[in-house]
């Protein structure tokens, strides 16, 4: 399992519960309203999405196949409702923050698409494997496909972490700041 901890790179103890704070936010029009919070919301998503990802290496490990299903299912809800977090509170923040810059635009509208595209590989193996089930047999190759992707959504978190929050970050301090007015 050494392989599996030194890719998760886990920067954060397991949480066993959201820290305060980091509550639900209330839906609706947020033009004008900063999104304070946002980015540890998002971390901490990702550290219970990669503790999920050990969970479930961490059952086949042990031959812990009936638990198998349980933390699919957890994983493709965290999954979801992050996706959801990034897709109407993070992106359509940064589209808006960026549409006067075209480039920047197009670049939020391709990491939007490049997410999808993973979610909907990370949703596929997770209803594939809820569907058939791991035992002795199909552990070797549930592994890997695990294996994948795992590397897969942790490069992304990767690169959401160290480019794109960062981004976010800046947009919201400067948008934060009073407006000056000249004479």
């Amino acid at each position: 399992m050494g392989w599996f901890n030194g890719l998760l790179k886990l920067q954060a103890p397991a949480l066993s519960h959201i820290p305060d704070g980091l509550s639900p936010r209330v839906s609706g029009d947020r033009s004008g309203v900063r999104d304070q919070g946002l980015i540890s919301e998002l971390k901490v998503d990702h550290r219970e999405m990669q503790i999920g990802m050990v969970e479930l290496r961490e059952a086949v490990d042990h031959a812990q196949y009936s638990a198998v299903p349980h933390h699919l299912r957890a994983l493709k809800t965290r999954l979801e409702a992050h996706l959801l977090t990034e897709n109407y509170r993070l992106y359509a923040r940064l589209e808006e923050q960026m549409s006067d810059a075209p480039d920047n635009a197009g670049l939020m509208r391709d990491l939007r698409r490049e997410m999808g595209s993973l979610s909907r590989e990370t949703l596929q193996f997770i209803d594939e494997w809820q569907q058939r089930g791991v035992d002795a047999g199909s552990a070797d190759l549930f592994e890997e496909r695990l294996r994948h992707i795992s590397t897969l959504l942790n490069q992304r978190i990767d690169r959401e972490e160290q480019s794109l929050f960062p981004i976010y970050e800046a947009l919201e301090r400067r948008r934060g700041r009073p407006r000056r007015f000249s004479a």
